[in-house]
Protein backbone atom coordinates (compact mmCIF):
# COMPACT_ATOMS: atom_id res chain seq x y z
CA UNK A 1 0.00 0.00 0.00
CA UNK A 2 1.17 3.55 -0.64
CA UNK A 3 2.47 5.83 2.10
CA UNK A 4 3.45 2.81 4.22
CA UNK A 5 6.56 4.37 5.78
CA UNK A 6 4.78 7.61 6.79
CA UNK A 7 2.08 5.53 8.47
CA UNK A 8 4.64 3.57 10.47
CA UNK A 9 6.30 6.80 11.57
CA UNK A 10 2.90 8.28 12.43
CA UNK A 11 2.07 5.23 14.55
CA UNK A 12 5.29 5.59 16.51
CA UNK A 13 4.63 9.29 16.99
CA UNK A 14 1.06 8.63 18.10
CA UNK A 15 2.29 6.17 20.70
CA UNK A 16 4.94 8.58 21.94
CA UNK A 17 2.73 11.69 21.89
CA UNK A 18 -0.83 10.38 22.27
CA UNK A 19 -2.42 13.67 23.22
CA UNK A 20 -1.49 15.14 19.86
CA UNK A 21 -2.97 12.33 17.76
CA UNK A 22 -6.33 12.92 16.12
CA UNK A 23 -9.25 10.59 16.66
CA UNK A 24 -10.98 10.71 13.30
CA UNK A 25 -12.91 7.52 12.52
CA UNK A 26 -11.56 5.33 15.32
CA UNK A 27 -11.64 1.58 14.90
CA UNK A 28 -13.97 -0.03 17.38
CA UNK A 29 -13.48 -3.56 18.69
CA UNK A 30 -12.95 -5.84 21.70
CA UNK A 31 -10.96 -9.00 22.43
CA UNK A 32 -10.82 -11.69 19.75
CA UNK A 33 -12.84 -14.18 21.90
CA UNK A 34 -15.82 -11.41 21.95
CA UNK A 35 -17.25 -12.23 18.54
CA UNK A 36 -20.84 -11.18 18.12
CA UNK A 37 -23.42 -10.55 15.44
CA UNK A 38 -24.99 -7.14 14.92
CA UNK A 39 -28.72 -6.84 15.51
CA UNK A 40 -30.59 -6.33 12.27
CA UNK A 41 -32.15 -2.90 11.82
CA UNK A 42 -35.01 -1.97 9.45
CA UNK A 43 -33.96 -0.07 6.37
CA UNK A 44 -34.13 3.68 6.78
CA UNK A 45 -35.05 6.27 4.18
CA UNK A 46 -32.49 8.58 2.61
CA UNK A 47 -30.97 11.03 5.04
CA UNK A 48 -31.27 14.72 4.22
CA UNK A 49 -28.11 16.41 3.08
CA UNK A 50 -26.45 18.53 5.70
CA UNK A 51 -25.08 21.96 4.92
CA UNK A 52 -21.33 22.30 4.56
CA UNK A 53 -21.05 24.32 7.74
CA UNK A 54 -22.69 21.47 9.67
CA UNK A 55 -20.16 19.03 8.24
CA UNK A 56 -17.35 21.36 9.19
CA UNK A 57 -18.79 21.62 12.68
CA UNK A 58 -18.90 17.83 12.96
CA UNK A 59 -15.31 17.60 11.72
CA UNK A 60 -14.33 20.13 14.32
CA UNK A 61 -16.04 18.12 17.03
CA UNK A 62 -14.11 15.01 15.97
CA UNK A 63 -10.87 16.95 15.99
CA UNK A 64 -11.68 18.21 19.46
CA UNK A 65 -12.21 14.67 20.82
CA UNK A 66 -9.86 14.28 23.75
CA UNK A 67 -7.23 11.60 24.25
CA UNK A 68 -9.30 9.94 26.98
CA UNK A 69 -12.45 9.85 24.85
CA UNK A 70 -11.11 8.09 21.79
CA UNK A 71 -11.49 4.34 21.26
CA UNK A 72 -7.84 3.46 20.61
CA UNK A 73 -4.67 4.43 22.45
CA UNK A 74 -2.76 5.35 19.29
CA UNK A 75 -5.64 7.21 17.65
CA UNK A 76 -5.85 7.69 13.89
CA UNK A 77 -2.06 7.81 13.36
CA UNK A 78 -2.36 11.39 12.02
CA UNK A 79 -4.85 10.26 9.38
CA UNK A 80 -2.96 7.17 8.22
CA UNK A 81 -5.46 4.78 9.77
CA UNK A 82 -8.34 6.37 7.88
CA UNK A 83 -6.41 6.45 4.60
CA UNK A 84 -5.46 2.79 4.92
CA UNK A 85 -9.09 1.91 5.64
CA UNK A 86 -10.09 3.68 2.45
CA UNK A 87 -7.52 1.49 0.69
CA UNK A 88 -9.21 -1.60 2.16
CA UNK A 89 -6.68 -2.24 4.93
CA UNK A 90 -7.66 -2.25 8.62
CA UNK A 91 -5.54 -2.77 11.72
CA UNK A 92 -6.43 -3.51 15.32
CA UNK A 93 -4.39 -4.53 18.32
CA UNK A 94 -5.26 -5.23 21.93
CA UNK A 95 -3.43 -6.11 25.13
CA UNK A 96 -5.48 -8.27 27.51
CA UNK A 97 -4.19 -9.25 30.92
CA UNK A 98 -5.72 -11.14 33.85
CA UNK A 99 -4.44 -11.01 37.43
CA UNK A 100 -5.73 -13.59 39.92
CA UNK A 101 -5.03 -14.57 43.51
CA UNK A 102 -6.23 -17.76 45.17
CA UNK A 103 -7.22 -16.10 48.41
CA UNK A 104 -8.44 -19.27 50.06
CA UNK A 105 -8.73 -22.99 49.37
CA UNK A 106 -7.96 -24.85 46.18
CA UNK A 107 -4.69 -26.74 45.76
CA UNK A 108 -2.25 -23.94 46.51
CA UNK A 109 -3.84 -21.02 48.42
CA UNK A 110 -2.36 -17.52 48.53
CA UNK A 111 -0.80 -17.94 45.07
CA UNK A 112 -0.82 -15.04 42.62
CA UNK A 113 -0.76 -15.46 38.86
CA UNK A 114 -0.71 -13.25 35.81
CA UNK A 115 -1.30 -14.09 32.18
CA UNK A 116 -1.53 -11.92 29.09
CA UNK A 117 -2.56 -11.99 25.44
CA UNK A 118 -1.29 -9.60 22.76
CA UNK A 119 -3.61 -9.79 19.75
CA UNK A 120 -2.55 -7.97 16.56
CA UNK A 121 -4.85 -8.27 13.56
CA UNK A 122 -4.93 -6.95 10.01
CA UNK A 123 -7.60 -7.42 7.36
CA UNK A 124 -7.62 -6.45 3.69
CA UNK A 125 -10.69 -5.98 1.50
CA UNK A 126 -9.61 -7.53 -1.79
CA UNK A 127 -12.47 -5.77 -3.52
CA UNK A 128 -10.19 -2.76 -4.03
CA UNK A 129 -8.13 -5.02 -6.31
CA UNK A 130 -11.20 -6.17 -8.21
CA UNK A 131 -11.87 -9.36 -6.21
CA UNK A 132 -15.37 -8.34 -5.13
CA UNK A 133 -16.60 -9.99 -1.93
CA UNK A 134 -13.19 -11.34 -0.90
CA UNK A 135 -11.45 -10.45 2.36
CA UNK A 136 -8.14 -11.64 3.83
CA UNK A 137 -7.38 -11.59 7.57
CA UNK A 138 -4.27 -12.46 9.58
CA UNK A 139 -3.54 -12.35 13.32
CA UNK A 140 -0.38 -12.56 15.39
CA UNK A 141 -0.65 -13.62 19.03
CA UNK A 142 1.80 -13.49 21.88
CA UNK A 143 0.76 -15.40 25.00
CA UNK A 144 2.48 -15.74 28.33
CA UNK A 145 2.26 -15.81 32.09
CA UNK A 146 1.37 -18.37 34.74
CA UNK A 147 -1.31 -21.04 34.48
CA UNK A 148 -3.22 -19.99 37.58
CA UNK A 149 -5.96 -22.60 37.29
CA UNK A 150 -3.40 -25.20 38.42
CA UNK A 151 -3.48 -23.53 41.86
CA UNK A 152 -7.22 -24.24 42.10
CA UNK A 153 -7.59 -27.56 40.27
CA UNK A 154 -10.88 -26.59 38.61
CA UNK A 155 -12.33 -27.73 35.29
CA UNK A 156 -13.67 -24.20 34.70
CA UNK A 157 -10.49 -22.18 34.19
CA UNK A 158 -10.22 -19.08 36.39
CA UNK A 159 -9.08 -16.93 33.44
CA UNK A 160 -10.11 -16.82 29.81
CA UNK A 161 -6.51 -16.13 28.79
CA UNK A 162 -4.83 -19.16 30.35
CA UNK A 163 -1.94 -20.61 28.36
CA UNK A 164 0.37 -23.32 29.71
CA UNK A 165 3.41 -21.87 27.91
CA UNK A 166 4.88 -18.77 26.31
CA UNK A 167 4.04 -18.53 22.63
CA UNK A 168 4.49 -16.27 19.63
CA UNK A 169 2.44 -17.51 16.70
CA UNK A 170 0.66 -16.55 13.52
CA UNK A 171 -2.59 -17.68 15.08
CA UNK A 172 -4.97 -16.92 12.23
CA UNK A 173 -4.77 -16.49 8.48
CA UNK A 174 -7.87 -16.99 6.37
CA UNK A 175 -9.92 -15.88 3.37
CA UNK A 176 -13.63 -15.03 3.40
CA UNK A 177 -15.96 -14.73 0.43
CA UNK A 178 -19.44 -13.22 0.45
CA UNK A 179 -19.90 -12.85 -3.32
CA UNK A 180 -21.72 -16.10 -4.06
CA UNK A 181 -25.11 -15.16 -2.60
CA UNK A 182 -26.51 -12.52 -0.28
CA UNK A 183 -26.24 -13.68 3.33
CA UNK A 184 -23.83 -16.54 2.51
CA UNK A 185 -20.24 -16.37 3.83
CA UNK A 186 -17.53 -18.90 3.05
CA UNK A 187 -14.32 -19.06 5.07
CA UNK A 188 -11.14 -21.13 4.69
CA UNK A 189 -7.74 -21.08 6.36
CA UNK A 190 -6.58 -21.04 9.95
CA UNK A 191 -9.06 -19.56 12.42
CA UNK A 192 -10.49 -19.71 15.94
CA UNK A 193 -13.85 -21.49 15.87
CA UNK A 194 -15.07 -19.69 19.01
CA UNK A 195 -15.63 -16.64 16.81
CA UNK A 196 -18.14 -18.65 14.76
CA UNK A 197 -19.74 -21.26 17.02
CA UNK A 198 -21.07 -21.45 20.60
CA UNK A 199 -20.10 -17.84 21.26
CA UNK A 200 -21.76 -15.48 23.72
CA UNK A 201 -22.54 -11.86 22.98
CA UNK A 202 -22.62 -10.83 26.64
CA UNK A 203 -20.57 -13.20 28.84
CA UNK A 204 -17.04 -12.39 27.70
CA UNK A 205 -16.17 -9.92 30.46
CA UNK A 206 -16.34 -12.62 33.12
CA UNK A 207 -12.86 -13.79 34.07
CA UNK A 208 -13.88 -17.42 34.56
CA UNK A 209 -13.75 -19.11 31.18
CA UNK A 210 -16.61 -21.45 32.03
CA UNK A 211 -19.16 -18.62 31.87
CA UNK A 212 -18.54 -18.01 28.16
CA UNK A 213 -16.89 -21.28 27.14
CA UNK A 214 -17.77 -24.67 28.68
CA UNK A 215 -14.97 -27.18 29.35
CA UNK A 216 -16.84 -30.08 27.73
CA UNK A 217 -16.53 -28.75 24.17
CA UNK A 218 -13.66 -31.20 23.80
CA UNK A 219 -10.70 -30.64 21.44
CA UNK A 220 -12.34 -27.64 19.78
CA UNK A 221 -9.83 -25.47 17.85
CA UNK A 222 -10.00 -22.32 19.98
CA UNK A 223 -7.58 -20.05 21.86
CA UNK A 224 -4.72 -20.73 22.24
CA UNK A 225 -4.88 -23.28 19.42
CA UNK A 226 -6.82 -22.25 16.30
CA UNK A 227 -6.53 -24.69 13.40
CA UNK A 228 -6.90 -24.99 9.65
CA UNK A 229 -10.30 -25.74 8.21
CA UNK A 230 -13.25 -24.43 6.24
CA UNK A 231 -16.77 -23.30 7.02
CA UNK A 232 -19.95 -21.96 5.49
CA UNK A 233 -22.39 -19.62 7.23
CA UNK A 234 -25.85 -18.41 6.28
CA UNK A 235 -26.25 -15.03 8.00
CA UNK A 236 -29.29 -12.96 6.99
CA UNK A 237 -29.72 -9.63 8.75
CA UNK A 238 -32.49 -11.10 10.88
CA UNK A 239 -34.29 -14.39 11.37
CA UNK A 240 -32.79 -17.85 11.11
CA UNK A 241 -29.08 -18.47 10.62
CA UNK A 242 -26.89 -21.55 10.30
CA UNK A 243 -23.23 -22.50 10.01
CA UNK A 244 -21.10 -25.62 9.59
CA UNK A 245 -17.33 -26.20 9.75
CA UNK A 246 -14.81 -29.00 9.29
CA UNK A 247 -11.47 -28.47 11.04
CA UNK A 248 -8.10 -30.09 11.68
CA UNK A 249 -8.56 -32.25 14.79
CA UNK A 250 -4.89 -32.79 15.65
CA UNK A 251 -5.26 -30.92 18.96
CA UNK A 252 -6.70 -34.08 20.53
CA UNK A 253 -3.42 -35.87 19.75
CA UNK A 254 -1.46 -33.23 21.64
CA UNK A 255 -0.47 -31.19 18.58
CA UNK A 256 -0.40 -27.44 19.30
CA UNK A 257 -2.27 -26.41 16.15
CA UNK A 258 -1.96 -22.73 17.04
CA UNK A 259 1.77 -22.94 16.31
CA UNK A 260 1.44 -25.15 13.23
CA UNK A 261 0.45 -24.91 9.62
CA UNK A 262 -1.80 -27.25 7.67
CA UNK A 263 0.47 -30.33 7.78
CA UNK A 264 -1.62 -32.14 10.41
CA UNK A 265 -4.80 -31.49 8.41
CA UNK A 266 -3.52 -33.39 5.37
CA UNK A 267 -0.97 -35.65 7.12
CA UNK A 268 -0.76 -37.53 10.41
CA UNK A 269 -2.82 -37.74 12.58
CA UNK A 270 -5.45 -36.62 10.00
CA UNK A 271 -8.22 -36.45 12.61
CA UNK A 272 -11.15 -34.15 11.90
CA UNK A 273 -13.38 -31.99 14.06
CA UNK A 274 -16.83 -31.06 12.77
CA UNK A 275 -19.39 -28.66 14.19
CA UNK A 276 -22.69 -27.14 13.11
CA UNK A 277 -25.04 -24.59 14.65
CA UNK A 278 -28.44 -23.18 13.86
CA UNK A 279 -30.37 -20.41 15.52
CA UNK A 280 -32.48 -17.32 15.18
CA UNK A 281 -31.83 -13.62 15.76
CA UNK A 282 -35.10 -12.10 16.93
CA UNK A 283 -36.43 -8.76 18.06
CA UNK A 284 -38.46 -8.77 21.27
CA UNK A 285 -40.13 -5.39 21.68
CA UNK A 286 -37.00 -3.66 20.43
CA UNK A 287 -34.67 -5.92 22.41
CA UNK A 288 -32.24 -8.34 20.72
CA UNK A 289 -32.80 -12.04 21.40
CA UNK A 290 -30.83 -15.01 20.07
CA UNK A 291 -31.66 -18.70 20.45
CA UNK A 292 -29.26 -21.37 19.22
CA UNK A 293 -28.62 -25.12 19.05
CA UNK A 294 -25.39 -26.82 17.99
CA UNK A 295 -23.63 -30.18 17.83
CA UNK A 296 -20.04 -31.32 17.33
CA UNK A 297 -18.11 -34.52 16.68
CA UNK A 298 -14.48 -35.68 16.53
CA UNK A 299 -13.13 -38.88 14.93
CA UNK A 300 -9.91 -39.08 16.96
CA UNK A 301 -9.06 -41.37 19.85
CA UNK A 302 -10.28 -40.46 23.34
CA UNK A 303 -9.32 -42.17 26.58
CA UNK A 304 -12.26 -43.46 28.61
CA UNK A 305 -12.40 -43.27 32.40
CA UNK A 306 -12.93 -47.02 32.47
CA UNK A 307 -9.47 -47.53 31.00
CA UNK A 308 -10.48 -48.17 27.41
CA UNK A 309 -10.16 -46.05 24.28
CA UNK A 310 -12.90 -44.89 21.93
CA UNK A 311 -12.36 -43.68 18.39
CA UNK A 312 -14.79 -40.76 18.49
CA UNK A 313 -16.49 -38.22 20.74
CA UNK A 314 -19.49 -35.97 20.35
CA UNK A 315 -21.63 -33.43 22.17
CA UNK A 316 -24.24 -30.73 21.80
CA UNK A 317 -25.15 -27.33 23.22
CA UNK A 318 -28.13 -24.98 23.33
CA UNK A 319 -28.87 -21.57 24.73
CA UNK A 320 -30.72 -18.30 24.62
CA UNK A 321 -29.52 -14.80 25.38
CA UNK A 322 -30.67 -11.23 24.93
CA UNK A 323 -31.79 -8.04 26.61
CA UNK A 324 -34.59 -8.16 29.15
CA UNK A 325 -37.61 -6.14 27.92
CA UNK A 326 -38.19 -2.97 29.88
CA UNK A 327 -34.55 -2.49 30.84
CA UNK A 328 -33.38 -0.78 27.64
CA UNK A 329 -33.83 2.71 26.21
CA UNK A 330 -36.08 4.08 23.48
CA UNK A 331 -33.01 4.98 21.44
CA UNK A 332 -32.00 1.94 19.34
CA UNK A 333 -28.37 3.05 19.49
CA UNK A 334 -28.37 3.02 23.31
CA UNK A 335 -27.13 -0.39 24.45
CA UNK A 336 -27.83 0.08 28.15
CA UNK A 337 -30.00 -2.49 29.88
CA UNK A 338 -29.91 -5.93 31.52
CA UNK A 339 -28.75 -8.83 29.37
CA UNK A 340 -29.20 -12.50 30.23
CA UNK A 341 -27.35 -15.56 28.91
CA UNK A 342 -28.59 -19.12 29.55
CA UNK A 343 -26.76 -22.17 28.23
CA UNK A 344 -26.60 -25.97 28.49
CA UNK A 345 -23.73 -28.03 27.07
CA UNK A 346 -23.54 -31.83 27.12
CA UNK A 347 -20.88 -34.38 26.16
CA UNK A 348 -20.19 -38.11 26.42
CA UNK A 349 -19.57 -38.87 30.10
CA UNK A 350 -17.27 -41.77 29.20
CA UNK A 351 -14.61 -39.31 27.98
CA UNK A 352 -15.66 -35.87 29.29
CA UNK A 353 -15.11 -35.10 32.98
CA UNK A 354 -17.94 -32.53 32.86
CA UNK A 355 -20.87 -34.41 31.38
CA UNK A 356 -23.38 -31.55 31.55
CA UNK A 357 -22.61 -27.86 32.00
CA UNK A 358 -25.17 -25.18 32.90
CA UNK A 359 -24.61 -21.42 32.81
CA UNK A 360 -26.88 -18.58 33.94
CA UNK A 361 -25.41 -15.09 33.63
CA UNK A 362 -26.75 -11.55 33.83
CA UNK A 363 -24.97 -8.36 32.76
CA UNK A 364 -26.17 -4.84 33.51
CA UNK A 365 -24.80 -2.49 30.88
CA UNK A 366 -24.64 1.12 32.08
CA UNK A 367 -25.64 0.54 35.72
CA UNK A 368 -25.06 4.20 36.63
CA UNK A 369 -26.57 7.16 34.73
CA UNK A 370 -23.17 8.78 34.27
CA UNK A 371 -21.36 5.50 33.45
CA UNK A 372 -23.14 4.08 30.41
CA UNK A 373 -20.02 2.21 29.22
CA UNK A 374 -19.50 0.43 32.56
CA UNK A 375 -21.00 -3.00 33.20
CA UNK A 376 -21.78 -5.22 36.18
CA UNK A 377 -22.12 -8.99 35.89
CA UNK A 378 -23.18 -11.98 37.97
CA UNK A 379 -22.91 -15.60 36.83
CA UNK A 380 -23.62 -19.09 38.14
CA UNK A 381 -21.99 -22.14 36.58
CA UNK A 382 -22.82 -25.75 37.44
CA UNK A 383 -20.83 -28.67 36.08
CA UNK A 384 -22.40 -32.11 36.46
CA UNK A 385 -19.38 -34.44 36.62
CA UNK A 386 -19.26 -37.86 34.99
CA UNK A 387 -20.30 -40.64 37.36
CA UNK A 388 -18.82 -43.65 35.59
CA UNK A 389 -16.17 -45.89 37.06
CA UNK A 390 -12.61 -44.59 37.16
CA UNK A 391 -13.39 -40.90 37.54
CA UNK A 392 -12.29 -40.68 41.18
CA UNK A 393 -14.51 -37.69 41.97
CA UNK A 394 -15.48 -37.28 45.61
CA UNK A 395 -18.49 -35.17 44.68
CA UNK A 396 -20.43 -35.15 41.47
CA UNK A 397 -20.34 -31.44 40.71
CA UNK A 398 -18.27 -28.28 40.37
CA UNK A 399 -19.89 -24.88 40.85
CA UNK A 400 -18.71 -21.36 40.10
CA UNK A 401 -20.20 -18.08 41.28
CA UNK A 402 -18.62 -14.91 39.89
CA UNK A 403 -19.37 -11.22 40.13
CA UNK A 404 -17.55 -8.34 38.43
CA UNK A 405 -17.74 -4.63 37.76
CA UNK A 406 -16.17 -3.37 34.55
CA UNK A 407 -14.89 0.21 34.68
CA UNK A 408 -14.43 1.81 31.27
CA UNK A 409 -11.62 4.11 32.37
CA UNK A 410 -11.14 5.66 28.93
CA UNK A 411 -12.43 4.87 25.48
CA UNK A 412 -9.55 2.46 24.97
CA UNK A 413 -8.85 1.13 28.49
CA UNK A 414 -11.02 -0.90 30.86
CA UNK A 415 -10.39 -2.49 34.26
CA UNK A 416 -12.60 -5.27 35.59
CA UNK A 417 -12.29 -6.37 39.25
CA UNK A 418 -13.76 -9.83 39.85
CA UNK A 419 -14.56 -12.25 42.67
CA UNK A 420 -14.97 -16.00 42.02
CA UNK A 421 -16.11 -18.67 44.44
CA UNK A 422 -15.50 -22.19 43.15
CA UNK A 423 -17.17 -25.04 45.02
CA UNK A 424 -15.61 -28.51 44.81
CA UNK A 425 -13.02 -27.65 42.12
CA UNK A 426 -12.08 -30.67 40.06
CA UNK A 427 -14.51 -32.78 42.06
CA UNK A 428 -11.88 -33.40 44.75
CA UNK A 429 -10.30 -30.14 45.97
CA UNK A 430 -11.33 -27.70 48.74
CA UNK A 431 -13.61 -24.79 47.85
CA UNK A 432 -11.64 -21.81 46.56
CA UNK A 433 -12.04 -18.04 46.70
CA UNK A 434 -10.32 -16.29 43.79
CA UNK A 435 -9.83 -12.53 43.53
CA UNK A 436 -8.89 -11.05 40.19
CA UNK A 437 -8.87 -8.17 37.75
CA UNK A 438 -8.74 -7.83 33.97
CA UNK A 439 -6.97 -5.08 32.06
CA UNK A 440 -7.82 -4.41 28.40
CA UNK A 441 -6.08 -1.81 26.24
CA UNK A 442 -7.10 -1.19 22.63
CA UNK A 443 -4.36 0.21 20.44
Amino acid sequence: MRHALPCVLALLAAAAFPAAASADDPVEGGPAKEAAQEEGKPAAGPEPEEPEDAEEEEDGEEEDETFLERDTLTGDWYGCRTRRREDGLEFRAAWLEDFTRVQHGGIDPHEDSRRYWLDVEASFDLGVLGAEGWKATAAFWQLGGEYGTADVGAFNEISGYESPEFRQQVAEGYLEWTGLAEGLRLKAGKFDTSNEFAWSDYANDFLNLGVAWPPNLLAMPVYPDPAFGAMAAWEPEEGFYGSVALMDGALQEGKATGERGASTLFGEPSDLYGILEGGANLDLEGNPLRAFLGAWGHNGEFAEFSGGVTDDAWGWYAGVEGRVPGTGREDDEDERGVYVSLRLTAADGDVAAVERHWVAAAVWQGPLPSREDDAAGLAWVYGDLADGGGTGFRRGFEQVLEGYYKVQVTGFLSLTPSVQYIANPGGVHPDALVLGARLVIEF
